[in-house]
């Protein structure tokens, strides 16, 4: 079991650094007329779906042990390997939407003008007043709440799994 907490804390460092990288890569792409460069979404997903195998083949390898009543391990064992394959799952799902959403960022980002005050200004330079809402902060919040998932995700699984 020891294995599953090293390779999950391995793993959540070099996942947060790849997914630092895919957004400085996202927001660079925004500003200028660079293509986007796949390697960090690349590294992520390789990275996400490597862990995902090891620890299905570790759970079946598992399960085998446990159907063949060869010697049983305990019932936290079990659960710690049921809990590391759905999270690894769950986990290399989001890493796949996050990443994949990064590279959309500029054909969904939006063109403001900003005047000399600092204001954002329509076409005809009359500025924008913006109701605030709360369905409109939860809105802008949810990028946010869905990127803050996989940390969440990820401690869960390494505190569960050894």
């Amino acid at each position: 079991m020891f294995d599953l907490a090293v390779i999950s804390v391995v793993k959540w460092l070099l996942l947060s650094l790849a997914i630092i990288i895919g957004e400085d890569q996202a927001l660079r792409r925004v500003k200028t007329t660079e293509p986007f460069k796949r390697t960090a979404t690349a590294m992520a997903c390789l990275m996400a779906s490597a862990v995902l195998t090891f620890n299905v083949v570790k759970g079946g390898l598992i399960l085998k042990r446990y159907l063949t009543k060869a010697d049983r391990l305990s019932v936290e064992c079990y659960a710690a390997v049921i809990t590391t394959v759905t999270l690894s799952l769950v986990e290399f799902a989001l890493v796949v939407t996050v990443l994949r959403q990064g590279a959309r960022i500029k054909t969904i980002a939006l063109k403001r003008i900003i005047n000399s005050d600092g204001k954002e200004v329509d076409t005809k330079g009359n500025p924008i007043v913006k109701a605030v809402k709360l369905s409109r902060l939860l809105g802008l919040a949810k990028p946010v709440s869905i990127a803050l998932h996989k940390p969440v995700f990820s401690i869960g699984k390494s505190l569960m799994g050894p």
